[in-house]
């Protein structure tokens, strides 16, 4: 069976030449079945992007864009929000050698530039940390004013830095201009620029912030307690800062090296992360897997069945390789 992997790269965020594959065989039994005899294998197949060190992280600029609406209010969402953009500006400023930039945004009724963009170090961390102690819960939500606001208040992703922005919500939009929605996504996409979002709160709007860090190849993650804050903040850092290959397409074909009549049969394709869009046939499977991040591998489990001989002993030594 041949695996063959495959990617673009558009960006400084994006790598093709170092994706790592590998097949390990997982389970190996026999089916009876018409008189023949057949061998049902398994095996994972593994696609990663090696990580890089901290001497060698992509230089990043940021906004954090933090929703200050009522909706807000409660202590697990505007102050988890406030605590959690903390985190990241102490995390992109942790030396006196770091290359990240920052922009702070805040939105209720209106969109605010808190403060314009400034290089991170730890001498400069402590006023924007500053800033966010002023932010309070009061009016509507523009939040798609907010992100098309975030975007245009950084450069566009080059080769040398990436650019992003970390949308800190419950998603609950009450008041953006119209077409705002569709331009926040075009924007995007035009400066390769990914949203990142988390959702704030129990009961936040999850679908809302889905939609919008898939729309923009960001992620979401969700914050109900201060517990898990790092983890969800590590999560967009690290998606930006190490490298990333995009549009992935794995290809299983058969190879016919038995002849037509002991060709192997591709059962299945199986995502044990999420579902991917995938086409199966007996001899061909073909699965879009999009972007893989360095250190968060895709992992899918591949069934195929090979008919045996019950003389065959060829056969039974190919098995037991």
């Amino acid at each position: 069976m041949s695996i063959t992997v495959n990617s673009t790269t558009s960006s400084s965020r994006t790598t093709s030449g170092l994706l790592q594959v590998s097949a390990i065989p997982e389970s190996r039994t026999k089916l009876i079945s018409k008189g023949e005899a057949f061998a049902h294998i398994s095996f994972l197949v593994r696609i990663n992007v090696p990580e890089k060190s901290d001497h060698h992280l992509i230089p990043l600029s940021v906004a954090i864009c933090t929703d200050t609406s009522s909706s807000m209010a409660p202590k697990d969402r505007l102050p988890v929000a406030i605590e959690t953009a903390s985190f990241v500006i102490k995390d992109l400023a942790r030396n006196s050698t770091s290359t990240n930039k920052l922009s702070l945004l805040s939105f209720s009724s209106s969109v605010r530039l808190d403060m314009g963009h400034t290089a991170l170090t730890p001498a400069t961390a402590p006023a924007a940390i500053a800033t966010l102690s002023t932010l309070k819960a009061s009016g509507c939500t523009v939040l798609y004013d907010a992100i098309l606001a975030s975007i245009n208040a950084l450069p566009a992703t080059s080769v040398e830095r990436n650019s992003a922005v970390l949308l800190l919500s419950d998603g609950e939009d009450s008041g953006s201009s119209v077409g705002s929605h569709g331009a926040a996504l075009a924007a995007a996409k035009l400066y390769n620029t990914h949203v990142h979002t988390i959702g704030l709160g129990a009961g936040h709007d999850a679908v809302t912030m889905k939609a919008i860090a898939n729309a923009t190849g960001g992620s979401y993650a969700s914050i109900t307690n201060p517990e898990t804050i790092s983890d969800a903040a590590a999560i967009a850092i690290s998606m930006e800062q190490q490298p990333r290959a995009e549009n992935v397409v794995l290809s299983l074909s058969v190879l016919d090296e038995f002849g037509p009549d002991r060709r192997v049969s591709i059962q299945s394709v199986q995502s044990l992360k999420e579902m991917k869009k995938c086409s199966v046939t007996t001899n061909y499977a073909r699965v879009e897997i999009g972007q893989i991040c360095a250190g968060m591998p895709y992992e899918f489990l591949v069934d195929v069945l090979v008919p045996m001989s019950a003389k065959d002993e060829e056969w039974e030594k190919t098995l037991r390789r």
